[in-house]
């Protein structure tokens, strides 16, 4: 990760920058704006940087398309939604699992400040309380217990060693 300047008129800003290789070139992964110079350095300086977790909820959801938890649970209660009720009962885990639990109503914040927005894309209008409460009214506990069963299984055969 680096600083790089940009120059738009006479005012530099400022952005924070991380490259990768591609084909032998470099290619910019990632890129945020940071802010103008003089907003970040100086006697009245405000850091502008936001940051997020990548780690916990990148090897989760790993593990999670392993175990093809998405497909499980959409298979079970039917899911043709968008995002389906197989990534809301996801995501809900992850937020739990990653150490960082919130309320429905925090849930689009949280999702903000991961790397799942990258990971695992999904508007941020579609993850409210009442969406997430709708795709969980399709959720019964029959089906619960059969998506139990279906993961278990999958997980042996998977994590076998």
């Amino acid at each position: 990760m680096h600083l790089r300047t940009k120059r738009i008129g006479s005012q530099p800003y400022l952005y924070a920058v991380d490259t990768c290789w591609n084909a032998g070139n470099p290619k910019v992964a990632f890129q945020t704006y940071l802010g103008r110079a003089d907003q970040l350095f100086g006697p009245a300086a405000r850091p502008l940087v936001r940051t997020f977790r990548y780690g916990a909820v990148a090897v989760l959801l790993q593990i999670a398309r392993q175990l093809d938890i998405v497909a499980t649970i959409d298979s079970v209660v039917g899911s043709k939604s968008n995002p389906s009720v197989g990534e809301y009962l996801l995501l809900a885990a992850l937020n739990r699992a990653a150490g960082d639990p919130c309320s429905k109503r925090a849930f689009a914040e949280w999702y903000d400040r991961t790397s799942l927005k990258r990971l695992l894309p999904v508007p941020a209008v579609q993850l409210s309380s009442q969406r997430f409460w709708e795709a969980m009214d399709q959720v019964d506990s029959a089906a619960v217990q059969k998506i139990f069963h279906q993961i278990a299984k999958r997980a042996v055969e998977v994590l076998a060693v």
